[in-house]
Order: structure tokens, then sequence, then C-alpha cells
């Protein structure tokens, strides 16, 4: 307890009117004869607020304050407190400490490929490690995807479409995104020669289409009287018909029959390297689709798409 002689010296009001201080002697009598007279262990609780407060009273308005305040700090339970607050970070630390257990270390090297990984981790669950950030950041060779599982048998246009993908990604460095539509467009180029000629010859075999309906119903009516003559004569004269305008009705599905299993195979090839996932493939998008192995949020792309085979059939059939 803060004797009155130490509270007055914390005074700061100019005008406060303090009692004089006893001399030293007095005060160590005064203090020596306190302690021989009542043990402190002893001292009840009212006696002490009672000589606080009478302190205090002779002592001024500063030193009410400070006891005030003495006795506000001696009644907050700080040991509380401090429990408390060393439990808490106890609490944290122990989560901390199990989310670290539950996370599997990825070993890995600086110049470690995505095959690697997978051997240098055995008892790392495959899809955690392909969504490891290791795994993204490593190099991808076409000998490594059958050790993700991307496989396949030597007549799998799918899976050979895999591995061009993979090989164009690598020889290029381009973006996973880039590399999908560089090769769309390698592909468009590849077949536009026959796309071209396809359309000519759809144009040509549509100007003649009223001359092959009559002699297609000369046959029909000559095989219906059993006019062998006059149904050779049609047959013959429709031969002409499309070796003179170098026609034929089973040419108009012959770019068809090229575009689906080029363009197929492509799209069950992306499938496959996302449902893997090829890891790349994770933060290989761009913009707003920067995860490839996701849908669209926005469903941009598809009515991008479902716009663009409008306008191409529209132009199409308008030319025609």
């Amino acid at each position: 307890m803060a004797t009155a002689s130490s509270i007055r010296h914390l005074s700061w009001i100019p005008w406060s009117q303090s009692a004089p201080a006893p001399s030293p002697a007095a005060e160590a009598a005064a203090v020596e004869q306190a302690i021989g007279a009542t043990p402190i262990a002893a001292v009840p609780s009212d006696a002490v607020a009672s000589t606080s407060a009478s302190t205090t009273a002779s002592a001024g308005p500063a030193a009410a304050e400070a006891a005030s305040i003495e006795q506000a700090i001696g009644a907050t339970p700080v040991a509380d407190t401090t429990t408390a607050a060393s439990t808490s970070a106890a609490a944290d630390v122990s989560t901390s400490a199990a989310d670290l257990a539950s996370t599997p270390t990825i070993h890995t090297l600086s110049d470690a490929t995505l095959g690697d990984l997978v051997r240098m981790n055995p008892e790392t669950p495959l899809d955690t490690l392909l969504h490891s950030p290791e795994a993204i950041d490593a190099f991808t060779a076409v000998g490594d995807l059958p050790l993700i599982g991307l496989t396949h048998r030597w007549f799998s246009l799918p899976g050979w479409t895999v591995d061009a993908l993979m090989s164009l990604h690598n020889l290029t460095g381009l973006p996973w995104w880039a590399t999908i539509a560089a090769t769309t467009l390698m592909i468009r180029l590849l077949v536009f020669r026959l796309v071209i000629e396809g359309q000519k010859h759809n144009v040509r075999l549509q100007a003649v289409s009223p001359q092959m309906s009559e002699l297609t119903d000369r046959m029909k009516v000559a095989a219906a009287e059993k006019d062998q003559v006059g149904q050779q004569l049609a047959q013959s004269a429709l031969q002409g018909l499309f070796k003179k305008h170098d026609v034929h009705p089973l040419r108009a599905i012959k770019v068809p029959l090229v575009q689906f299993p080029v363009f197929l195979s492509m799209f069950y090839g992306l499938r496959r390297l996302a449902e893997a996932p090829l890891p790349q493939f994770l933060e290989g998008g761009f913009s707003w689709v920067t995860d490839l192995t996701a849908t669209d949020p926005y469903l941009i792309l598809p009515a991008l798409s479902v716009i663009l085979t409008n306008v191409v059939i529209r132009v199409s059939h308008t030319r025609a």
C-alpha cells in the first residue's frame, strides 16, 4: 500500500493543498510500529480499505484518484485473463499443429518432372499430388502421362490427340488455352481446302438438283412399268449429268466424315486431360476461366459458341 507521502508526490494539480510531509525518522517509526503491531496476513480488508480511505482523504484529490486506480487494479482478475489468453494461444497452436500434421509433405527437386514427383511420393494419394503446387509447376513430358492414368492403345484417336497436344505445348511453350486454340486452328487449316471443295460441290449439286429429280422420276416410272430399256436410259442420263458437272450425292457427306472423327477425338482428348486432371490445367486458362478443369461460371463460352454456329449456318444458307 502506498504511503501518504508517496501519493502526495504524484499530485499534478498545481493548486492542491497538501499536508506537510513527516520527517523520515517519524515515518520509519510509524512503519515499524504498524508492522510489529499487526501481521500483514491478518489485516482485514475492511481495515485496509478504511486506512486507504483515511490516507486518501488526508492526501487530497490526487491521492484519492491514485488510490481508486490502485483499488481497481487490485480488483481485476489478472491471473484469470492471463490464463484465458494462454489457453486460447495453446488451442491455436494445437490446431495449427494438427493441420500441418494432416497435410502430406511433397518431396521434390528443383528440376523434377511430374513423373519424378509421382515416383518420389509413392505414399501420397495421386489426386492430392496432382492438385499440389509442386505438380502444377512441374514439367510434364509425354512419357509422364501413363503415370497419372492417361494411357491409350495404338488405335485410340483421343489418346494420340492427347500426346499431340502435350508435344505441341512442350515444343512451343504456350499456355494451355493458347495450345488448345492453336491446335484447333491447325486442324481447321488442314481441312480448309477440303471444306472449300465441299462447299463448291454442294453449290453445283444444288444447281443440277431439278434435272436429277426429273431423271430419278423417269427411272421410277420405268421401273414401275417394268421398262428395262427406259430405266437404263434414264440411269445413263443421270450418270452423264454427274460426270458433266462433277457432282455426286455421296460426295456431300465427305467433309463431315473427315471432320467428325478429328474433332470428336479432340473433344474426348481434352476431356481426359481435364478429368485426370493434368496439373497444368488447373491454372492454364485465361481471364474468368483460369481453371480449365471447371465449367465456365458465366456460360460465356457456350453462349458464344451457339451464336457463332447460328451465324455460320445462316451465312451458308444465304450464299446457297
